[in-house]
């Protein structure tokens, strides 16, 4: 038994070509087969399909055939080998559309310039086009039913390159409405109580690049309630009078331009409401100089206490002392802070302690210098009693002899506070101190006044 092997058989496709319609649809070529024998009835059965590869315009494009089969008496005798892989070349042409363009309208902005507001004829649905040209009104004044005219027309989008605009050239229909020029008032503000200002100014506003006011033509503002006093918002209105005529607050300017006062016109005047200034600080009273002592606890008996003391300082300002300190009185024996000299003894039934009179040795000529300087009790007159003017009330409590100056510095006044005596200008300074030890504070190189109390303390102290 014999077999007949089927003979091989190729496809060829003609080339195609379509307008752009944003489809890969093709209409198959012209199909060839190559190999058949002896005019042997062949051919292609139908449903063959093409598919060019993209959509877009464009030569020498490949195309895809698909559905290839082998069809006739003696069909059986041949294999199609490339019924999978049979391919053509086709080309999509550009699609033409034409532009129209609607009428347009602009201020007047001192130029011909008009804006295209195109329209495109032919596009394909879904496709992103737009179309730019140049206007040209035929002059730049304002007014209705303007010739515009067109060139230079393009197109640009995704798709612009499967289309060809046809239109190069187009008249159309364009209006130019006049520009608004502002009169705009310079505001002002003053304050309840002031004078209302008379002068008032501002501007005429909108011109185009060069050009302006005419020659003959001034504007002017003001106030639109001159008598206004009291607090709030007022309004300014400006006007303009065009070659002498009338001024008007608004209208038509030459050919081209309105005016109008500005919006910000109605609140151009302000007048503030008065607020009156805070009233002075009424000043602390300054103390007096005598008024050393301002509030003394006594505790008669033992001792006498000092608080809260208030030394009034030339500065005018306040020293305040720490509270507690004890100072010895008539009814306590003096200690070694206070030395009698010579012949004096204390007053009342004080007597001195035997320390005391140990001390009593102190050369007359240093209890001379300290007595000078008012740190040491001054010597008494004939019969052992004081020198008049000499018995003292130093802060409240009463020394016998003790002689404090009228003006002392702080430091002195501070170490006389804390039971010190201090001989000025000598290094070796003799100082006792009280049982109590209080520490004064007094800062500053200021002085302080101490007017001692005499008289009415001298005589309860004789008694």
């Amino acid at each position: 038994v014999s077999f007949v092997t089927p003979k091989d058989l190729t496809v060829r496709f003609a080339d195609i070509s379509k307008t752009y319609d944003g489809t890969t649809e093709a209409t198959a070529g012209t199909a060839t087969l190559d190999g058949i024998v002896n005019s042997d009835a062949v051919g292609l059965a139908n449903g063959v399909t093409a598919t060019y590869a993209d959509k877009n315009a464009g030569a020498n494009k490949k195309v895809n055939y698909t559905g290839l089969a082998l069809t006739g008496d003696k069909a059986k005798n041949y294999n199609l080998v490339n019924a999978a892989t049979a391919t053509g070349t086709g080309t999509i042409t550009a699609k033409d559309i034409t532009a129209t363009v609607a009428d347009t309208s602009k201020v007047y902005d001192g130029t011909t310039n008009a804006t295209a507001n195109g329209n495109l004829t032919g596009v394909i649905a879904g496709d992103t086009l737009t179309v730019t040209a140049t206007g040209n009104y035929d002059n730049k004044n304002v007014g209705t039913g303007k010739t515009v005219n067109y060139t230079g027309f393009a197109l640009s989008g995704s798709e612009a390159g499967n289309y060809n605009l046809t239109t190069t050239a187009a008249t159309g229909t364009g209006e130019i409405t006049r520009k608004a020029l502002s009169l705009v008032a310079t505001p002002q503000t003053i304050t309840e109580g002031e004078a209302t200002p008379t002068a008032w100014s501002g501007n005429l506003t909108g011109f185009v690049a060069g050009e302006g006011l005419g020659e003959n033509d001034v504007y002017f503002f003001a106030l639109d309630n001159p008598a206004a006093s009291a607090a709030g918002k007022y309004s300014v209105t400006g006007t303009l009078s065009i070659d002498g005529d009338e001024a008007k607050t608004s209208g038509d300017y030459g050919d081209n331009y309105t005016f109008a006062n500005a919006a910000a016109n109605a609140t151009a005047f302000t007048i503030n409401a008065y607020v009156p200034p805070a009233p002075e600080p009424t000043p602390e009273p300054t103390p007096k100089p005598q008024d050393i002592v301002e509030k003394i606890t006594e505790n008669p008996g033992a001792a006498k206490e000092y608080t809260d003391v208030m030394v009034s300082l030339n500065s005018g300002t306040s020293t305040v002392l720490p509270t507690a300190n004890v100072l010895p009185t008539e009814s306590v024996a003096p200690t070694n802070s206070v030395l009698p000299t010579g012949n004096n003894q204390p007053t009342g039934s004080a007597q001195p302690t035997e320390k005391a009179q140990e001390n009593n040795s102190v050369s007359g000529e240093q209890n001379g210098a300290q007595e000078q300087n008012g740190l040491l009790p001054a010597q008494p007159t004939a019969g052992g009693q004081p020198a008049a003017g000499r018995q003292e009330t130093q802060l409240g409590v009463t020394y016998t002899d003790i002689n404090m100056p009228k003006s002392m510095s702080v430091e002195a006044l501070a170490a006389a506070l804390n039971g010190e005596t201090t001989q000025q200008g000598n290094a070796g300074a003799a100082t006792n101190a009280p049982a109590t030890e209080p520490t004064a504070v007094l800062s500053g190189d200021m002085t302080a006044d101490v007017t001692a109390n005499n008289g009415a303390e001298a005589d309860d102290e004789e008694a």
